[in-house]
């Protein structure tokens, strides 16, 4: 059993209050860290041994998750495989959507901030270790995009409540009287979007910032139109089946409109139609649908964070983590804030 050296009371709360930074899954406990803290309270630095030693002391002070990490640091002893078998054989589920998808390539805190994990925002600006051994501070957040390049939005994305018809799927489907929807509301269900240059996007710079901060580094553009898409109809309505990502679906028209169809808090349908120049991001687990509006014609850019993985999950689907999630983070938030605000 390990004890914590002699060190005044200070230090000891400095340990407390910093021991989330140096045990948070994602970057590994480096016993380098651990070593310098005593410097906090003008105490000499412990030695490397020392500071391996005194680890499993420094965890005890916390909460049983970062136990959990340290105990991983042991049973792997740094090396990244045997720390992902570790938790693989436990059952750490956060180890296992990020480390486990892990794709060469792939920053991690940009993946962190695409699966919207707890505190992403927050271990975006910390140091985040490469598989390589370098180590790099990324200074962007992907929240500041969200705010960004909003000028003429409402003229290439709208919004409005779905009626119940059976009609064409490509006609707009108002209610009547019709129910435009504020596009702050798309906000608050999770989905972000931005208005771009679709004429010039092979040198927009809007889009490299978009790109760059939120790490989608795979992009390819595909047209949906019966004279470009075998199989046309049936591939429509396949794009129709209300169905759900593990990952997010991000589309950015560049020519032609469609239609995205998804479901508010309360599960009621919502169509957001998109022109050419507007970009949408629709979270992971979120239950939605696409079409064509009665052009029959979109030019899409489609992006992702590394390899694309393009699997449909159709409804209903509540037990995977990424649904799980989405109604935690989106739908039981929205509902409790609506309830205090009564």
């Amino acid at each position: 059993m390990h004890s914590l050296p002699p060190w005044p009371a200070a230090l000891l709360r400095h340990l407390r209050s910093h021991v989330h930074v140096l045990l948070h899954p994602q970057r590994r406990p480096p016993t380098a860290a651990v070593a310098a803290l005593p410097t906090a309270a003008g105490l000499p630095p412990l030695s490397l041994p020392a500071a391996a030693a005194t680890l499993p002391a420094v965890v005890s002070l916390s909460d049983p998750e970062r136990r959990r990490c340290a105990q991983a640091e042991a049973a792997g002893g740094g090396d990244k495989e045997a720390v992902r078998a570790y938790f693989n054989s436990t059952g750490f589920e956060r180890w296992r959507e990020i480390y486990g998808s892990m794709m060469k390539g792939v920053n991690k805190s940009k993946l962190l901030i695409r699966n919207a994990a707890p505190r992403s925002r927050f271990y975006a600006f910390r140091r985040i270790r490469e598989d390589e051994g370098k180590e790099q501070r990324y200074c962007i957040q992907a929240s500041d995009m969200e705010g960004q390049f909003q000028d003429g939005k409402e003229e290439v994305i709208q919004a409005w409540y779905m009626d119940d018809s059976e009609e064409d799927q490509r006609l707009p489907h108002h209610r009547e009287p019709k129910e435009f929807i504020p596009l702050d509301k798309l906000s608050e269900l999770g989905i972000l979007s931005w208005r771009l240059n679709a004429n010039d996007w092979e040198n927009d710079e809007n889009l490299k910032k978009i790109r760059e901060a939120r790490g989608y580094s795979y992009m390819d553009i595909c047209d949906v139109c019966p004279e470009k898409l075998p199989n046309y109809e049936a591939k429509l309505k396949n794009f129709f089946e209300e169905h759900l990502h593990t990952d997010e679906e991000i589309r950015y028209c560049l020519e032609g409109s469609g239609y995205f169809d998804v479901r508010d808090q309360n599960d009621q349908w919502i169509r957001i139609a998109v022109k050419k120049g507007g970009m949408i991001v629709l979270p992971a687990g979120m239950y939605h649908r696409f079409t064509l509006d009665s052009d029959n014609y979109i030019k899409a850019m489609r992006l992702f964070v590394g390899e694309p993985v393009w699997t449909p999950y159709n409804r209903p689907h509540d037990h995977l983590p990424a649904r799980k999630e989405y109604v935690d983070r989106i739908i039981n938030r929205g509902r409790n804030e609506a309830v205090e605000a009564r």
